[in-house]
Protein backbone atom coordinates (compact mmCIF):
# COMPACT_ATOMS: atom_id res chain seq x y z
CA UNK A 1 0.00 0.00 0.00
CA UNK A 2 2.83 2.28 0.94
CA UNK A 3 4.56 1.37 -2.32
CA UNK A 4 1.45 2.39 -4.28
CA UNK A 5 1.28 5.75 -2.52
CA UNK A 6 4.97 6.33 -3.21
CA UNK A 7 4.46 5.45 -6.85
CA UNK A 8 1.52 7.87 -7.13
CA UNK A 9 3.57 10.57 -5.44
CA UNK A 10 6.46 10.09 -7.82
CA UNK A 11 4.17 10.13 -10.85
CA UNK A 12 2.49 13.35 -9.64
CA UNK A 13 5.89 14.89 -8.90
CA UNK A 14 7.16 13.90 -12.34
CA UNK A 15 4.18 15.50 -14.08
CA UNK A 16 4.50 18.61 -11.91
CA UNK A 17 8.16 18.96 -12.84
CA UNK A 18 7.35 18.26 -16.48
CA UNK A 19 4.62 20.90 -16.54
CA UNK A 20 6.93 23.38 -14.79
CA UNK A 21 9.76 22.75 -17.25
CA UNK A 22 7.37 23.06 -20.19
CA UNK A 23 5.96 26.28 -18.76
CA UNK A 24 9.43 27.74 -18.34
CA UNK A 25 10.33 26.72 -21.90
CA UNK A 26 7.15 28.28 -23.31
CA UNK A 27 7.77 31.45 -21.28
CA UNK A 28 11.33 31.72 -22.58
CA UNK A 29 10.12 31.16 -26.14
CA UNK A 30 7.47 33.88 -25.83
CA UNK A 31 10.02 36.21 -24.25
CA UNK A 32 12.47 35.52 -27.07
CA UNK A 33 9.80 36.11 -29.70
CA UNK A 34 8.78 39.38 -28.04
CA UNK A 35 12.41 40.40 -27.87
CA UNK A 36 12.92 39.61 -31.54
CA UNK A 37 9.69 41.39 -32.46
CA UNK A 38 10.76 44.47 -30.50
CA UNK A 39 14.20 44.37 -32.11
CA UNK A 40 12.67 43.94 -35.56
CA UNK A 41 10.31 46.85 -34.94
CA UNK A 42 13.22 49.04 -33.88
CA UNK A 43 15.11 48.02 -37.00
CA UNK A 44 12.05 48.69 -39.15
CA UNK A 45 11.58 52.09 -37.52
CA UNK A 46 15.24 52.89 -38.07
CA UNK A 47 14.99 51.87 -41.73
CA UNK A 48 11.80 53.91 -42.09
CA UNK A 49 13.45 56.97 -40.60
CA UNK A 50 16.42 56.55 -42.92
CA UNK A 51 14.07 56.25 -45.89
CA UNK A 52 12.32 59.47 -44.91
CA UNK A 53 15.61 61.38 -44.95
CA UNK A 54 16.25 62.91 -48.35
CA UNK A 55 19.50 64.12 -49.88
CA UNK A 56 19.58 64.73 -53.60
CA UNK A 57 22.00 66.71 -55.76
CA UNK A 58 20.58 68.56 -58.77
CA UNK A 59 22.26 69.63 -61.98
CA UNK A 60 22.64 73.42 -62.16
CA UNK A 61 20.53 73.41 -65.33
CA UNK A 62 17.79 71.17 -63.92
CA UNK A 63 14.33 72.46 -64.84
CA UNK A 64 13.29 72.64 -61.17
CA UNK A 65 16.37 74.71 -60.28
CA UNK A 66 15.75 77.14 -63.15
CA UNK A 67 12.05 77.33 -62.26
CA UNK A 68 12.78 78.23 -58.63
CA UNK A 69 15.40 80.79 -59.62
CA UNK A 70 13.13 82.46 -62.16
CA UNK A 71 11.31 84.88 -59.84
CA UNK A 72 14.46 85.97 -57.94
CA UNK A 73 16.55 86.33 -61.11
CA UNK A 74 15.08 89.77 -61.71
CA UNK A 75 16.34 90.76 -65.15
CA UNK A 76 13.68 93.27 -66.17
CA UNK A 77 14.65 96.94 -66.08
CA UNK A 78 11.03 97.61 -65.14
CA UNK A 79 11.24 95.67 -61.89
CA UNK A 80 10.83 97.37 -58.55
CA UNK A 81 14.34 98.51 -57.57
CA UNK A 82 13.47 98.13 -53.90
CA UNK A 83 13.12 94.36 -54.37
CA UNK A 84 16.62 94.18 -55.84
CA UNK A 85 18.15 96.16 -53.00
CA UNK A 86 16.14 94.23 -50.41
CA UNK A 87 17.32 90.84 -51.66
CA UNK A 88 20.83 91.69 -52.85
CA UNK A 89 21.84 94.91 -51.12
CA UNK A 90 22.67 93.68 -47.60
CA UNK A 91 25.24 91.37 -46.04
CA UNK A 92 22.82 89.29 -43.99
CA UNK A 93 20.11 86.71 -44.43
CA UNK A 94 16.95 88.13 -46.00
CA UNK A 95 13.91 86.09 -44.99
CA UNK A 96 10.52 86.03 -46.64
CA UNK A 97 9.17 87.87 -43.60
CA UNK A 98 11.41 90.83 -44.51
CA UNK A 99 9.57 91.40 -47.80
CA UNK A 100 6.68 93.78 -48.27
CA UNK A 101 3.30 92.50 -49.43
CA UNK A 102 3.93 94.00 -52.88
CA UNK A 103 7.32 92.28 -53.13
CA UNK A 104 5.82 88.92 -52.14
CA UNK A 105 3.13 89.37 -54.76
CA UNK A 106 5.76 90.25 -57.37
CA UNK A 107 7.61 86.96 -56.74
CA UNK A 108 4.45 84.87 -56.48
CA UNK A 109 2.94 86.19 -59.70
CA UNK A 110 6.16 85.74 -61.68
CA UNK A 111 6.56 82.18 -60.39
CA UNK A 112 2.98 81.25 -61.27
CA UNK A 113 3.17 82.68 -64.78
CA UNK A 114 6.61 81.24 -65.56
CA UNK A 115 6.12 77.77 -64.02
CA UNK A 116 2.84 77.34 -65.90
CA UNK A 117 4.38 78.67 -69.13
CA UNK A 118 1.61 81.25 -69.53
CA UNK A 119 2.16 83.69 -72.39
CA UNK A 120 0.50 87.10 -72.58
CA UNK A 121 0.68 90.03 -74.98
CA UNK A 122 1.89 93.49 -74.06
CA UNK A 123 -0.66 95.53 -72.17
CA UNK A 124 -3.21 97.06 -74.54
CA UNK A 125 -2.03 94.98 -77.50
CA UNK A 126 -3.97 91.74 -77.24
CA UNK A 127 -4.28 88.72 -74.98
CA UNK A 128 -4.33 89.05 -71.21
CA UNK A 129 -4.64 86.30 -68.60
CA UNK A 130 -6.86 86.13 -65.54
CA UNK A 131 -5.12 84.75 -62.46
CA UNK A 132 -7.48 83.64 -59.72
CA UNK A 133 -6.67 84.58 -56.15
CA UNK A 134 -6.59 80.91 -55.16
CA UNK A 135 -4.02 80.20 -57.90
CA UNK A 136 -1.44 82.21 -55.97
CA UNK A 137 -2.10 80.76 -52.51
CA UNK A 138 0.47 78.00 -53.03
CA UNK A 139 2.70 79.92 -55.43
CA UNK A 140 6.23 80.54 -54.06
CA UNK A 141 5.11 82.31 -50.85
CA UNK A 142 3.67 80.00 -48.17
CA UNK A 143 1.90 82.58 -45.98
CA UNK A 144 -0.73 83.92 -48.37
CA UNK A 145 -1.96 86.69 -46.06
CA UNK A 146 -0.29 89.28 -48.29
CA UNK A 147 -2.81 88.57 -51.07
CA UNK A 148 -5.61 90.22 -49.13
CA UNK A 149 -3.49 93.36 -48.73
CA UNK A 150 -2.75 94.12 -52.39
CA UNK A 151 -4.40 97.46 -53.04
CA UNK A 152 -7.12 97.70 -55.65
CA UNK A 153 -6.39 99.67 -58.80
CA UNK A 154 -8.05 100.06 -62.19
CA UNK A 155 -4.66 100.75 -63.79
CA UNK A 156 -2.04 98.14 -64.61
CA UNK A 157 0.79 98.02 -62.08
CA UNK A 158 4.20 96.60 -62.93
CA UNK A 159 5.47 93.32 -61.49
CA UNK A 160 8.66 92.59 -63.39
CA UNK A 161 7.97 91.50 -66.95
CA UNK A 162 4.25 91.47 -66.10
CA UNK A 163 1.70 94.12 -65.23
CA UNK A 164 -1.57 93.50 -63.44
CA UNK A 165 -4.83 95.09 -62.43
CA UNK A 166 -7.22 93.79 -59.80
CA UNK A 167 -10.48 92.23 -60.94
CA UNK A 168 -13.14 90.23 -59.11
CA UNK A 169 -11.56 87.18 -57.40
CA UNK A 170 -8.15 87.80 -58.91
CA UNK A 171 -5.94 89.73 -61.30
CA UNK A 172 -5.83 90.55 -65.00
CA UNK A 173 -2.25 90.11 -66.23
CA UNK A 174 -0.53 91.40 -69.36
CA UNK A 175 3.06 91.94 -70.47
CA UNK A 176 5.01 95.01 -69.40
CA UNK A 177 5.93 97.29 -72.31
CA UNK A 178 9.63 97.84 -72.87
CA UNK A 179 10.31 99.84 -76.04
CA UNK A 180 13.62 101.51 -75.17
CA UNK A 181 17.07 101.61 -76.69
CA UNK A 182 20.24 101.24 -74.68
CA UNK A 183 22.90 98.83 -73.45
CA UNK A 184 22.46 95.30 -74.69
CA UNK A 185 23.25 93.52 -71.44
CA UNK A 186 20.57 92.86 -68.85
CA UNK A 187 20.82 94.56 -65.46
CA UNK A 188 22.23 91.38 -63.91
CA UNK A 189 22.38 87.63 -64.25
CA UNK A 190 22.80 84.62 -61.99
CA UNK A 191 25.17 81.72 -62.53
CA UNK A 192 23.97 78.73 -60.49
CA UNK A 193 26.99 76.84 -59.11
CA UNK A 194 25.29 74.13 -57.02
CA UNK A 195 21.88 72.85 -55.95
CA UNK A 196 20.73 70.12 -53.60
CA UNK A 197 17.78 69.02 -51.51
CA UNK A 198 18.20 67.95 -47.90
CA UNK A 199 15.03 66.61 -46.27
CA UNK A 200 12.39 69.36 -46.60
CA UNK A 201 14.82 72.09 -47.70
CA UNK A 202 16.08 72.96 -51.17
CA UNK A 203 19.40 74.85 -51.38
CA UNK A 204 20.55 76.71 -54.49
CA UNK A 205 23.88 78.55 -54.58
CA UNK A 206 24.42 81.14 -57.30
CA UNK A 207 26.79 83.93 -58.29
CA UNK A 208 25.28 87.36 -58.93
CA UNK A 209 26.86 89.43 -61.72
CA UNK A 210 25.45 92.92 -61.96
CA UNK A 211 26.21 95.02 -65.06
CA UNK A 212 26.38 98.81 -64.77
CA UNK A 213 26.78 100.87 -67.94
CA UNK A 214 29.32 103.70 -67.60
CA UNK A 215 28.98 105.83 -70.78
CA UNK A 216 31.75 108.34 -69.98
CA UNK A 217 34.44 105.60 -70.01
CA UNK A 218 33.96 104.32 -73.56
CA UNK A 219 36.81 104.75 -76.03
CA UNK A 220 34.40 104.59 -78.96
CA UNK A 221 30.99 106.36 -78.84
CA UNK A 222 29.39 103.35 -80.54
CA UNK A 223 30.55 100.99 -77.78
CA UNK A 224 29.31 100.20 -74.29
CA UNK A 225 31.50 100.22 -71.18
CA UNK A 226 30.45 98.10 -68.21
CA UNK A 227 31.53 97.67 -64.63
CA UNK A 228 30.41 94.53 -62.82
CA UNK A 229 29.31 94.18 -59.20
CA UNK A 230 28.11 91.31 -57.00
CA UNK A 231 25.47 93.21 -55.03
CA UNK A 232 23.02 96.12 -55.14
CA UNK A 233 24.57 97.81 -52.12
CA UNK A 234 25.27 101.54 -52.51
CA UNK A 235 28.86 101.05 -51.34
CA UNK A 236 29.63 98.00 -53.50
CA UNK A 237 32.99 98.01 -55.29
CA UNK A 238 33.42 97.11 -58.94
CA UNK A 239 34.63 93.56 -59.50
CA UNK A 240 35.53 93.68 -63.20
CA UNK A 241 35.15 96.06 -66.16
CA UNK A 242 35.09 95.72 -69.95
CA UNK A 243 34.14 97.49 -73.14
CA UNK A 244 32.23 95.96 -76.02
CA UNK A 245 30.69 96.89 -79.32
CA UNK A 246 27.12 96.24 -80.38
CA UNK A 247 28.29 92.84 -81.63
CA UNK A 248 29.48 91.97 -78.12
CA UNK A 249 32.90 91.22 -76.67
CA UNK A 250 32.71 87.61 -75.56
CA UNK A 251 33.24 88.75 -71.98
CA UNK A 252 32.78 86.01 -69.40
CA UNK A 253 32.94 86.92 -65.70
CA UNK A 254 35.50 85.24 -63.46
CA UNK A 255 33.03 83.60 -61.07
CA UNK A 256 35.68 83.11 -58.39
CA UNK A 257 35.68 86.89 -57.84
CA UNK A 258 31.95 87.13 -57.10
CA UNK A 259 30.03 86.51 -53.89
CA UNK A 260 27.78 83.48 -53.61
CA UNK A 261 24.11 83.83 -52.68
CA UNK A 262 22.40 80.86 -51.06
CA UNK A 263 18.68 80.55 -51.71
CA UNK A 264 16.66 78.33 -49.37
CA UNK A 265 13.25 76.92 -50.24
CA UNK A 266 10.87 74.92 -48.06
CA UNK A 267 9.63 71.70 -49.67
CA UNK A 268 6.04 70.75 -48.87
CA UNK A 269 5.14 67.69 -50.96
CA UNK A 270 5.06 69.05 -54.54
CA UNK A 271 5.18 72.73 -53.55
CA UNK A 272 8.30 74.86 -53.06
CA UNK A 273 8.26 78.07 -51.04
CA UNK A 274 10.89 80.80 -50.95
CA UNK A 275 12.32 81.00 -47.44
CA UNK A 276 15.49 83.11 -47.49
CA UNK A 277 18.55 84.32 -49.38
CA UNK A 278 21.95 84.92 -47.80
CA UNK A 279 25.06 86.52 -49.25
CA UNK A 280 27.98 84.33 -48.19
Amino acid sequence: MRDNKLLVFLVVLFFAIFIFVCGVAVFQEIKLENSLTSSEKKEENKESEEKEKVYEVYDVNDSLVLELMGPVNIISMLDDDSLLTTLYGVNRAVKVEDLTDKQKFNLSLRYYMNSNNIKVDACGEGKTYEVKLDDLRTSYIKDDGYLEKIEASDDYVGAGEYSYSIIEDGFSVCGSIFGFEGPLRVAHEFEVVSAHREDNKMYINAKLIRYVNVPDKVSDPDNFYYETYDSYSDNALAVESFEESIEGSGFRPDLSKYATYEFVFEVDEDDYYFESVTKK
